[in-house]
C-alpha cells in the first residue's frame, strides 16, 4: 500500500461526511439554493477527485515508482512575502476595490514569488481578476468593495 492509498480513501470518507453534513442542512432548489447546497457541491467535487486519487493508487503496477520529494532548504523569503501580499490585500481591499486589489496581488504573486516574467504576470492576473470578477460579482452577485480611491467625495 502506498501513501495515495491511505490519503484518497481519507479524503475521500471526509467528503463523504461533509456532504452528508451538507445534505442534512438542506439543498434547496436549484433556483433558490439552500445553505447546504454549496458546501454538498464542493463536497462531492472533492469526493470525484479524492476517489480518483484512491483507486488510481490501486490500479497502479506495484513495479511503478512512487515520487520521493527531495529534501530541500524550505523557502522562507516565499512564505514571508506571500503572507505580507495577504495582509496588504486585507489592508487595501476596501481603498482599492476587489478588482484593482485582486490584480495588484496576482501580479505580485506570479512576478515576485514565482519569478515569471511580466508579460505572463500581467496575463494570468488579467484572466484570474476576470474569472474572479465573473464568478463573484456576476454570477454570485456578491456585494465586493469597490475603489473608493477612484470616487468623488462630495
Amino acid at each position: 500500500m502506498n501513501k495515495d492509498f491511505f490519503s484518497g480513501l481519507f479524503w475521500f470518507l471526509l467528503a463523504v461526511y461533509f456532504s452528508v453534513e451538507a445534505y442534512r442542512l438542506g439543498l434547496g432548489q436549484l433556483s433558490m439554493p439552500g445553505p447546504g447546497f454549496f458546501p454538498f457541491a464542493a463536497a462531492v467535487i472533492f469526493g470525484i477527485i479524492s476517489a480518483s486519487v484512491f483507486i488510481n493508487s490501486i490500479l497502479k503496477a506495484p513495479a511503478e515508482k512512487e515520487f520521493k520529494a527531495v529534501p530541500g532548504r524550505l523557502q522562507y523569503r516565499n512564505i514571508f512575502l506571500i503572507l505580507v501580499a495577504m495582509f496588504a490585500y486585507i489592508l487595501l481591499l476596501k481603498f482599492l476595490g476587489f478588482v484593482i486589489c485582486t490584480f495588484l496581488f496576482v501580479v505580485f504573486l506570479v512576478r515576485g514569488v514565482a519569478r515569471q516574467e511580466w508579460k505572463r504576470s500581467l496575463i494570468i492576473s488579467f484572466f484570474v481578476t476576470l474569472g474572479c470578477h465573473l464568478v463573484f460579482n456576476i454570477l454570485l452577485n456578491a456585494q465586493l468593495p469597490s475603489a473608493t480611491v477612484f470616487s468623488i467625495r462630495k
